[in-house]
C-alpha cells in the first residue's frame, strides 16, 4: 500500500481534505471545490464572463472564507488596481449589501457613492490591504519562463526545495495545509518567445504548470478561449444549442489534455437564444443568464451543466433554480440579499 495515499487518508480522517466553498455549491458537489494539486482549465469565448467567473469562484470566495491559501494571479489584461478594485465591488456586496461597480467606485459614473458608502469603502479597503500575504498580482507580459521563475520566486517564500537520495527535485511547503493557485488571465494573451509560436509558448507553459503542480502541490488555474464556430450556427439544431466540445479551446488544446478540471462558459444571451434549457432568455434572464459545462473531471463526474445567474456590474455569480421553480423572472434578476449557504465539500 502507498504511503502518500494512507497519508491522505489520515489527513481525512482530521477533516483537512475537504475543499474551499466556490460560492456555487452544485459545482463544488462535482468537482470538490477547490483542493491542492488540481489543474483547472475555464474557457469560454469572447465577453462570456470566464474572468469575472475565476475572480469570482477561485479568487474572492476563497479569500473572504479562508486564511490558509495563496493566490498567485497573472493578470494579462487588467491592471491591479482594477482586479483589486473588482475585489472589492464584491467584498461591498458580501459584506453590505452594496452593489457599487468599479466605475462607481472611481468616481467614472453618476452612481457617486453616498458619504456613508466611502466609509464602507475604506472599510473594504483595508480588508484588500490585509490580502498582501496570501494574494499576488503580476500585472505584466508573460510567457513560459517568466512563469515558470515567477512561481518559483514565490513558492521559495513557503517552503523549500532539495533533492532526495535518487536524484528526484522535490519541494516542502512550510504548511503542508497551504492551498496555493496559480491562475493565468487568459492564455490567449502570452508573448511567445522568438522562435516559438504561440501554440508552442502555450503548451510549453502548460508543462511547467503540470510539474509545479506535481513537485510543489499547486493547483493551476488557465482562462482560454474558445474559437468563434464554437458557437456558430452550425452548432445549433432543432432550435437547441449544442453542448460544447473540449476541442472549442483556441490556440492550443494542450492545457485542456494537461488539466484535471475543464469547464466551459456559455452565455445564451449573446448568441440571440430566445429559450435555453427551459429558461426564458431574451424576455426573463437576457444577461444575467450564463450556464457552465463541466466537460472533464479526472476524479469525478463529467458532462454536468450548471444554469448560473450572473450579475455583471459587480461579477457576482449564483446558481439558478430549475426554471419550474421561477414563479417571476424579476426576482432573479435584481441583486437582492440572499442568505450565505455553507456547505461541506469532500475531496
Amino acid at each position: 500500500m502507498s504511503s502518500s495515499l494512507k497519508q491522505l487518508i489520515e489527513k481525512g480522517k482530521l477533516g483537512k481534505n475537504i475543499g474551499y466553498s466556490m460560492g456555487l455549491p452544485k459545482l463544488e458537489s462535482v468537482i470538490d471545490g477547490i483542493v491542492k494539486q488540481i489543474y483547472t482549465v475555464i474557457a469560454g469565448s469572447t465577453g462570456t464572463g470566464k474572468s469575472s467567473l475565476a475572480l469570482y469562484a477561485y479568487v474572492f470566495r476563497p479569500l473572504i472564507d479562508n486564511m490558509n491559501i495563496l493566490i498567485i494571479y497573472f493578470s494579462l489584461e487588467l491592471s491591479k488596481e482594477m482586479i483589486e478594485g473588482k475585489l472589492l465591488s464584491l467584498y461591498l456586496w458580501e459584506k453590505f449589501h452594496v452593489e457599487l461597480s468599479v466605475r462607481d467606485i472611481l468616481g467614472k459614473t453618476n452612481r457617486k457613492p453616498t458619504a456613508e458608502e466611502y466609509k464602507l469603502i475604506d472599510e473594504g479597503l483595508q480588508w484588500i490591504s490585509s490580502l498582501s500575504d496570501r494574494l499576488v498580482i503580476y500585472d505584466m507580459s508573460l510567457n513560459s519562463k517568466k512563469y515558470y521563475h515567477l512561481l518559483l520566486t514565490e513558492l521559495d517564500k513557503q517552503g523549500k526545495s532539495y533533492t532526495d537520495d535518487k536524484g528526484i527535485k522535490r519541494f516542502v511547503m512550510n504548511d503542508p495545509d497551504k492551498v496555493v493557485l496559480a491562475i493565468v488571465d487568459h492564455m490567449s494573451l502570452i508573448r511567445p518567445e522568438e522562435g516559438r509560436t504561440k501554440k508552442q509558448e502555450m503548451d510549453l507553459l502548460s508543462q511547467y504548470a503540470v510539474t509545479i503542480r506535481n513537485r510543489c502541490g499547486v493547483s493551476p488555474v488557465m482562462i482560454m478561449q474558445t474559437n468563434r464556430d464554437a458557437t456558430s450556427m452550425d452548432r445549433r439544431k432543432g432550435g437547441t444549442y449544442q453542448t460544447p466540445q473540449l476541442s472549442d479551446s483556441k490556440d492550443s488544446g494542450g492545457p485542456i489534455e494537461d488539466s484535471e478540471i475543464a469547464l466551459f462558459l456559455f452565455d445564451p444571451f449573446r448568441e440571440k437564444l430566445q429559450t435555453y434549457k427551459g429558461y426564458n432568455i431574451s424576455n426573463g434572464l437576457k444577461r444575467n443568464a450564463k450556464s457552465l459545462f463541466v466537460l472533464k473531471n479526472r476524479y469525478g463526474e463529467a458532462d454536468v451543466e450548471v444554469p448560473l445567474n450572473f450579475f455583471g456590474r459587480i461579477g457576482l455569480f449564483r446558481e439558478l433554480p430549475k426554471p419550474e421553480e421561477i414563479t417571476s423572472y424579476d426576482e432573479i434578476t435584481e441583486l437582492i440579499p440572499k442568505e450565505k449557504e455553507v456547505r461541506k465539500i469532500t475531496f
